[in-house]
Order: C-alpha cells, then structure tokens, then sequence
C-alpha cells in the first residue's frame, strides 16, 4: 500500500518527539508543522529531478494525431520522453494495424522531408512512419497524417506535489525513511552540506538490492 501524504508528515514528526496531525487538521497547520509538510515534498522533489530513470517515475502518455497536423504537445509533466516507444495503436474499427514508429532526428527530418511536408497537399498525406523531437519538445510526425490514429508513448515524469492527506507518494514504500531523514537533516536554517534526499536515497538503494 503506498505512503499517503499524512503517513509521512506524521513519520517526521514522531522523529521530533511532536504531536502528529489529524486527517481533519491536515489542511490548515501552520508553523513548524507545515515546514515539515513543505519538507516532505522537497524531498521527494529532490529524488524525483536529478534522476530521470528512476523507475517510480516511469508512465505512459498517449496523443491524438487528426489529419493535416505535424506537431503535438506531449504531457505537461514529461521530464524525459523515451523516442523510441512511440507507436500507432490497433483500431479494429478503422483497419489500423498497430506500428512502431521509427526516431528521425530533427536535423535529418529538415535536410530530408521538411520540404515535401511544407508543400504536401491531402492527396500527399498518409500513416506517419516517423517520429521526431522538435526544439521545443513537441512530438512531430511525418509523413504528415491523413486520418486520426492513436498514439501511445512512455515517458518520466516530474514528481507532483502532495497535498491532500490521502495523497500517496510514487517512490516505493521499502524507501519511506529517505524522505522523512533529510526533512529531519534540514530543518529550518539547516546547514545546506548535509546530504540531499538522493544521497540517501542511492545509499538505502544499494543497501536494499
């Protein structure tokens, strides 16, 4: 079962010899109490974004291509796509055959079917074979689509912050104490040399392999 938001609060501050929150308090502490609060998702965001494979960070995001468009968005929390996941699902209802889509390098795609897509008219359009990453870290598919086709990908994402008590962390709960020992090690004014939450993270990680 995962370790809800209230779980560690109240972890850290037993660890402080301090009198835990109710669920129903939970919203409005202030003080120290909410320091800690802050503190937990420090330190799961302190985890979360200097590692990018961590595999708790691993999920699936999925996109809509309609006929004419290039580019796409992908998720608002992808940290790291993996290019080479991205494919066409089955449609049974449209005689799609599922497909992996092929990484191009945005380089290549401009020196090689940038042109033909600029001019392409629907006649030209087709299933895309092709992905590429555009500068801004959009998705883009070429050739350019002729019809509407689901797409699937896996990414990492960015932690998200906790917030309501019964939220739940995504790192593993054989790991709980690396997120209540650096709240401990930094409390207000703390001295900025002490070891971060991957510090003790990657030790508790060798340790428990």
């Amino acid at each position: 079962m995962a370790t809800t938001f209230l779980t560690l609060v109240n972890d850290t501050l037993r660890r402080f010899n301090e009198v835990v929150i109710s669920s129903t308090d939970f919203p409005t502490v202030t003080g120290f109490r909410s320091h800690v609060k802050d503190g937990v998702n420090a330190a799961l965001h302190d985890i979360s974004q200097r590692e990018y494979f961590f595999p708790f960070n691993h999920t699936s995001g999925s996109l809509t291509l309609v006929t004419g468009t290039k580019t796409y968005a992908l998720a608002s929390d992808v940290k790291l796509a993996d290019w080479n996941t991205f494919r066409i699902n089955y449609d049974a209802g449209n005689n799609f055959s599922a497909r992996k889509l092929k990484q191009l390098n945005y380089d290549v795609y401009l020196q090689s079917y940038f042109e033909r897509d600029s001019t392409a008219g629907t006649g030209d359009y087709d299933q895309p074979t092709l992905v590429y990453r555009t500068p801004d870290n959009q998705a883009g598919f070429t050739p350019v689509t002729d019809n509407t086709y689901s797409v699937s990908y896996d990414y990492y994402a960015y932690n998200t912050d906790l917030a309501l008590h019964g939220d739940t962390m995504t790192v593993p709960d054989a790991f709980k104490n690396v997120v209540v020992v650096p709240v401990i090690m930094f409390p207000p004014l703390a001295n900025d040399t002490l070891p971060s939450a991957l510090d003790i993270f990657t030790r508790e990680l060798v340790v428990n392999v």
